[in-house]
């Protein structure tokens, strides 16, 4: 198995004593932290690019939040599984020394980089889980905190019976004692890592939460409990589309006492930044180097603190309505607050490339381009342009406005208003635009409102709005409507029109053949009133389904296709469907006869993969010219119109079988 990202991470922070009595002394807190990032799993993985670097941003917290003095903090940034037991000898030692002297210790480990489900890879070599709890249990602290920021790390608390879940127990104390283990995925999953925000998936949003986006009682402290219900929420979000799949944190815990543990404590800071009530949508800070500091989804009506510390940051707040931008200087011993009024519109700060931060470039209103770099604003370094007319081809750092291209428009930046190309729009960050070519439209961002090409349209990231293509419409999701021969989306929120639909997540789609993971792959095989033997295979979503199926009777052949809906219901569910049947004889000579068909099933679950079902249907069955009528229910009955042209019989009847899905 190759993971995108694994990173473990063991952790352990407590709460301040409780108050003792006045003649009893309370013994002094040390907080230590052993905090490892290592990027090679060995030569049959994938090195990862920021397992190193996640352990540095959460030391880094730890620090400035967290009660670790630099003394007490260790971060190793290695691979090698000799050096990783040697830290821990030395961990030993010095929380035995902190123990002897009267100290309470509570201890903070964090791990990052590759491991399986039997143990963490370091190069070459395995540490396995049942090793790694010995290590752990041998360091004599009074709280033990373990955190796996890895794939398959849900193995590591499953031993201690560790499950899924959505948050901690709730609960207010300021002295606990014990251990709790937090795995970054469960046992059967890989952990991921992100070009988009340079860090793994959990630590990225287990960081934010420490700084402060986890902080829902605004009391100025973020516990054990609130940093986990973040980073769950957050890690579930954003892996749903991911290549890897949706990753579930896990968390197994033995904590004595009467509360929550405080992981972090936002007074601690020099600089704080408090964002505003009226502030809402995605928040992206970044700092003076880039560096994606914190992300959190802000909701309107409440403000939120963030410890960041001095330094100038670059806010980026995304919402439905477009992107705004903010840059606000946090100096030494200061709250600053920044509200809804500090943001202006993104446009004026397009992108280079999707991923970059913001760059400045020059207004061009109106440019005329043969081919770069034979253009009207050849002296421009990054020109943005409102109407741009390209003989051939055009290249620009943004569009806002219109362009229009012979052949290809090419775009670093971002794209708002209308596109339209001879053969391919090609635009490197997001899009919010109609976009028309000739071939193809490539968007490695995030793209919404239209999308129409001759061959195939293309989105790296979410697509809103209609892709509309002559062969193939693809997007990591989609929100909205796809039309074409083949539709491609990891997560459907809309509808897909096609003859081949493809999806991981999807409520609808209408085609021939519709593939959802999270769908319904069925095949039957059922007794008819017109048939004694039917077989189908039913392909869809959730809620959707197409049907192919074959039928054999007394004197004819049949072969249908079909759509229908799909209601799922505790132990039981319900389709209904509307078939289409050529009709051919014995020897498969095809018959100028057609079948239609209307159904309606109750299906009885008798198992995970097992059901039976029943129902009605109402037939029509139709032959041309002066054929007689072969088609016929055993039922008899029904109703007949004879027309000069053809002939038709009305007929109701039953079906029933069985299904495996």
């Amino acid at each position: 198995m190759k993971s995108l990202l694994v990173a473990a991470a063991l952790t352990a922070v407590a709460l301040a004593p409780p108050p003792a009595a006045a003649d009893t002394p309370e013994p002094a807190l040390r907080r230590m932290a052993y905090i490892v990032g290592a990027n090679d799993g060995g030569a049959e993985r994938v090195t990862l690019r920021y397992a190193s670097t996640d352990a540095v941003k959460l030391g880094r917290v730890i620090r400035e939040l967290g009660g670790v003095a630099p003394r007490d903090l260790r971060v190793l940034q290695s691979s090698s599984l000799d050096e990783l037991l040697a830290g821990f000898r030395q961990l030993r030692a010095d929380v035995a020394a902190a123990r002897q002297g009267g100290a309470r210790v509570e201890l903070l480990v964090y791990y990052s980089g590759h491991s399986d489900d039997q143990g963490l890879l370091l190069g070459d070599r395995r540490l396995s889980y049942e090793q790694l709890r010995e290590e752990i249990r041998l360091i004599p602290a009074d709280v033990h905190i373990a955190i796996l920021d890895s794939c398959a790390s849900g193995a590591f608390t499953r031993v201690k019976g560790g499950t899924r879940r959505a948050a901690f127990l709730a609960d207010e104390s300021t002295r606990v004692e014990g251990y709790a283990f937090i795995a970054s995925s469960s046992a059967d999953e890989v952990a991921q890592e992100s070009d988009r925000i340079a860090a793994s998936f959990f630590t990225h949003y287990l960081i934010s939460g420490l700084r402060g986006a986890a902080d829902v009682n605004r009391d100025g402290r973020v516990t054990l409990n609130e940093a986990y219900q973040f980073a769950f929420a957050e890690t579930v979000s954003r892996t749903e589309a991911t290549q890897g799949g949706v990753q579930h944190p896990a968390y197994n815990l033995h904590l004595a006492g009467t509360g929550d543990i405080v992981m972090t404590d936002l007074r601690a800071t020099s600089a704080t930044l408090l964002v505003a009530a009226d502030v809402h949508g995605r928040l992206f800070i970044r700092d003076r180097d880039g560096y994606l500091v914190v992300e959190l989804m802000k909701l309107g009506g409440r403000p939120i603190e963030l410890g960041l510390g001095p330094d100038r940051y670059d806010v980026m707040l995304q919402r439905d309505d477009g992107r705004f931008h903010a840059t606000v200087d946090l100096r030494q011993g200061m709250r600053t607050t920044l509200s809804l009024s500090a943001f202006a519109a993104a446009s004026a700060e397009p992108t280079v490339a999707r991923g970059a931060g913001p760059a400045r470039g020059y207004l061009v209103p109106v440019a005329i381009s043969f081919v770069p770099p034979i253009e009207s604003h050849w002296w421009y370094p990054h020109p943005i342009k409102r109407v741009s007319i390209n003989i051939l081809a055009g290249a620009s750092a943004g569009i806002e406005g219109l362009e229009v291209g012979g052949l290809a428009n090419i775009v670093t930046g971002g794209v708002r208003g209308v596109q339209v190309a001879g053969i391919a729009n090609v635009v490197s960050d997001d899009v919010r635009a109609v976009q028309i070519a000739g071939i193809s439209n490539v968007v490695a961002g995030d793209a919404s409102q239209v999308q129409v090409a001759g061959i195939a349209n293309f989105v790296g990231g979410d697509a809103r709005g209609v892709q509309v293509a002559g062969i193939f419409n693809g997007a990591a999701s989609i929100d909205g409507l796809q039309i074409g021969v083949v539709n491609a989306a990891r997560r459907v929120r809309g509808l897909q029109i096609g003859v081949v639909n493809l999806s991981e997540k999807s409520d609808t789609a209408i085609g021939l053949v519709n593939l959802a993971r999270d769908g319904r792959q069925a095949l039957e095989v059922w007794a008819s009133d017109f048939a004694s033997v039917n077989a189908g295979v039913k392909l869809g979503t959730r809620r959707t389904y197409s049907i192919l199926t074959v039928a054999l009777g007394q004197e004819l052949a049949y072969v249908g296709a079909g759509l229908g809906i799909h209601t799922p219901r505790d132990g039981y569910y319900l389709d209904g469907d509307v078939i289409s049947y050529d009709v051919f004889d014995h020897d498969l000579g095809e018959v100028d006869e057609a079948l239609g068909q209307l159904r309606l099933a109750v299906g009885w679950n008798l198992g995970p993969r097992f059901a039976l079902f029943a129902g009605g249907a109402l037939s029509v069955a139709v032959a041309w010219g002066d054929r007689r009528l072969s088609t016929r229910s055993v039922l008899g009955g029904g109703r007949t119109i004879d027309r000069d042209e053809y002939t038709a019989r009305l007929t109701p009847g039953l079906f029933a079988g069985v299904a495996t899905f």
